[in-house]
């Protein structure tokens, strides 16, 4: 018997209610004995369900049964053969978004901005200063490539993560949108065809857009991400040579990618001479443990095909603007591009995060930022299942504080964000992570909320809302809210 077999048993028990929230899930040995197969195919099993959200791993206790709501059984691709070519267009939507994050008479439901209460914003003050001599003191700014001191740090924790780094390799940048933009910058030329999820974040389509390259969107499963047929295809008859991927906690479906499916995406990725640049801004927060590899880990050292790209902005602040790209062959090169383009990084946030991460604070803030974040997640997921009308599904993510939200047949999440806006509540139209309608039935969620009467005011005034569109396009027979959420295995 397969892990998957193991994990796809489990998950569908799970989801009939035969295996309750809490429930202990049989350790490791006995499950083994009880099929007849190693502990580590029983290992693999459960890591597969602590990656979608079903189960959670408690140290020293076992695995447990999270009891989330129902996932997402696909995501309908952009077009038949999985592809969709167009100019990547910056939509008003994905303005009014950004908009909404900085207008206070809006409860902010469609950034992905946690609250600063779950940051620790005190412990990082601390390592302000002074600066080292030799350093960039005050309010400056490092020259690129970067704090030597964070850079170092950064390369030997990507190395414990299964990356070949080294901290010449590394570029600091104002935010991981800055890295992923000078990698396009540095491997594009306008026009040029870039393959990207679908859905994917509405900031990569922007700095699509902004450089003059054409989106090739490729269909996208909730669980074993990019479609490797469609890439293919791409990369074969659409003349895509880059395409950017977010492997672990993708934004917005929340899927951590199995390693195996890592390693045959730049297996083909090498094969077909494509350089995917990584998005792995949400990896530091995924729930399992340890903490998932990138990408880049699964790179050939002799021939890299894969850029990484990360910061800090969702799990310190995105205030702080810093990023990091790495890359061996595009190092140089990047370091010029980040001179040209703003100088360098904020010399006070590179101090603070090395410091930070020296002392170890950032690592015992992971590990409780993690959970609290899990613990965000199910209980926004719960206020939903008990609002919501039949028909809707939620994503399990696998990290980080998003919701994907399915809403009933017919029912537009342009629309619903509109009448949402009317009453101050801004969530992030489907509309807006892609360049077509596919995901217009979708809406994306924040969690990352202090609780509050306010919130709950807004789970219900979603669920009154969803359930008055569903009646009106007649997309879906709606009862009361509190029947929950349409069950849906994954």
């Amino acid at each position: 018997m397969k892990y998957q077999d193991i994990a796809e048993d489990l998950a569908r028990r799970i989801d009939a209610g035969n295996l309750a929230p809490g429930e202990r899930l049989a350790s490791v040995r006995e499950r083994g004995r009880m099929l007849g197969v190693s502990a580590n195919t029983v290992v693999e099993a459960y890591r597969l369900l602590e990656r979608r959200g079903l189960v959670r791993a408690r140290e020293r206790s076992g695995f447990f049964v999270t009891g989330r709501a129902a996932a997402i059984t696909s995501i309908p691709g952009p077009a038949p053969e999985g592809l969709a070519l167009a100019p990547a267009s910056l939509s008003e939507q994905v303005q009014a978004i950004y908009r909404a994050s900085q207008d206070p008479r809006f409860l902010k439901l469609g950034a992905a901005l946690a609250d600063r209460a779950f940051f620790p914003d005190r412990a990082l003050r601390r390592h302000a200063g002074p600066a080292r001599p030799g350093e960039p003191d005050g309010l400056t700014f490092s020259p690129a490539p970067g704090n030597g001191e964070l850079r170092a740090l950064l390369a030997e924790r990507l190395k414990a993560q299964g990356m070949s780094c080294a901290a010449e390799d590394v570029v600091l940048t104002s935010g991981a949108l800055e890295s992923v933009f000078l990698s396009l910058f540095l491997l594009c030329r306008p026009g040029d065809v870039v393959g990207v999820e679908s859905p994917t974040y509405f900031g990569t389509l922007q700095a699509l857009e902004t450089l003059g390259l054409t989106a090739c969107e490729l269909a996208t499963d909730p669980y074993a991400g990019v479609d490797l047929a469609a890439f293919s295809t791409a990369a074969r008859t659409r003349g895509m040579r880059v395409c950017v991927v977010s492997a672990n906690v993708q934004n917005p479906l929340g899927y951590v990618l199995a390693d195996e499916r890592k390693a045959a995406l730049a297996g083909a990725a090498a094969e077909l001479g494509v350089t995917l640049v990584e998005d792995d801004i949400y990896g530091d927060l995924a729930y399992a443990n340890p903490r998932p590899r990138p990408l880049k880990a699964f790179d050939d050292p002799g021939r890299e095909s894969v850029v990484h790209c990360s910061s800090v902005s969702k799990t310190l602040g995105g205030g702080l603007r810093l990023g990091w790209l790495v890359s061996r062959e595009l190092a140089a090169r990047a370091t010029r591009a980040k001179a040209a383009l703003n100088g360098g990084s904020p010399a006070l946030s590179e101090r603070m995060v090395a410091g930070f991460m020296a002392s170890g604070g950032y690592d015992r803030h992971l590990s409780a930022v993690r959970g609290t974040f899990l613990g965000r997640v199910e209980a926004v997921s719960g206020a939903l299942a008990a609002a919501l009308p039949p028909g809707c599904r939620l994503s399990r993510p696998a990290g980080g504080y998003i919701l994907w939200l399915e809403l009933p047949p017919g029912v537009s999440g342009t629309e619903l964000w509109r009448r949402l806006m009317g009453q101050g509540i801004a969530v992030a139209p489907g509309a807006a992570f892609s360049l077509g309608a596919a995901h217009d039935g979708y809406v994306r969620l924040n969690c990352g909320l202090v609780p509050s009467p306010a919130l709950d005011a807004a789970f219900a005034a979603i669920g009154r809302e969803v359930g008055r569109l569903a009646r009106e396009t007649g997309g879906a027979h709606c009862q009361s809210p509190g029947h929950g959420l349409s069950p849906a295995r994954p």
